[in-house]
């Protein structure tokens, strides 16, 4: 009865979501465009099944550094009660730390109070760097302490991959990363909320941010607007949204099952 339920709200949904590209959910006539790019797409179910081996992995050696600095680990703890001056400090030694346990060339890192957002991370394919993540921790300094933190963690997160996607791009992370940073400038104006949010390269920086905020703040801290439930994790420690399993299981209505599922952080984000 269970399973007829919600086929028959899955139906629903499509049916609802059947006028045109929304700009919540994802859509598969924009994904399709660029199968690699996107993890809701069958091309990239290895990609996923190669996520959920590394970026858990890599997050907690992350976090084995950031302890090694007691004086500093011991601020992170306390982000949330730290001046605007001193996040601005800490997020500099956090980047180093990131940076190291990544064993990438950083990338330039500008933390500008003036700057027209609270984080961007810019990228060339082409040139040898590792891209520019700026932060602005002003802009989330009064609405939520721990946004500017996150953010930094994903934002250096990407280019980490950007290195792989420069310098492996026949290996099966840096070929997803590829095809994702690329798609992300060739559709950009096209990706709504979650079609953004399910590139690869966006999916896995923020699941490795959400997770290294988890262990941190032993799941305390639940950012709704932090990537979509695919990226998040609860209180268990468990994805909101599995895409393994939905890559697994529903292969065949995989982004109308995605979708269904994405229905109640779209609640949660209209109530914020």
């Amino acid at each position: 009865m269970k399973n007829i339920l919600t086929l028959i709200a899955l139906l629903s949904f499509s049916a609802l979501n059947a006028e045109g590209p929304s700009r919540f959910y994802a859509n598969r006539s924009i994904q399709e465009l660029s199968p690699p790019a996107f993890a809701l797409e069958m091309a990239s179910k290895e990609f996923i099944n190669t996520v959920s081996l590394t970026t858990y992995s890599e997050a907690d050696k992350f976090l084995v550094e950031l302890a090694k600095n007691e004086e500093l680990f011991e601020k992170v703890k306390n982000y949330h009660l730290l001046t605007l001056v001193e996040q601005i400090v800490v997020l500099r030694n956090v980047f180093e730390i990131e940076v190291r346990a990544m064993n990438i060339t950083p990338p330039k890192l500008i933390i500008d109070v003036n700057y027209e957002r609270a984080a961007y991370f810019e990228y060339d394919l082409q040139d040898a760097t590792n891209g520019i993540v700026y932060i602005n921790p002003s802009i989330t300094f009064n609405t939520n302490k721990f946004m500017s933190l996150s953010l930094l963690i994903h934002e250096t997160r990407h280019s980490a991959q950007l290195n792989l996607a420069k310098n492996v791009s026949t290996e099966i992370l840096g070929h997803h990363y590829y095809q994702a940073f690329k798609a992300q400038k060739d559709l950009s104006g096209q990706l709504g909320f979650s079609d953004f949010l399910t590139l690869n390269n966006e999916y896995e920086a923020f699941l490795f941010a959400n997770y290294t905020i988890y262990k941190l703040f032993n799941g305390t801290i639940d950012m709704v607007d932090m990537g979509t439930f695919a990226s998040q994790v609860n209180r268990r420690g468990k994805v909101k949204i599995d895409l393994q399993n939905l890559h697994d299981h529903h292969s065949d209505r995989l982004t109308e099952v995605f979708n269904f599922l994405m229905i109640d952080q779209n609640n949660l984000l209209q109530n914020k």
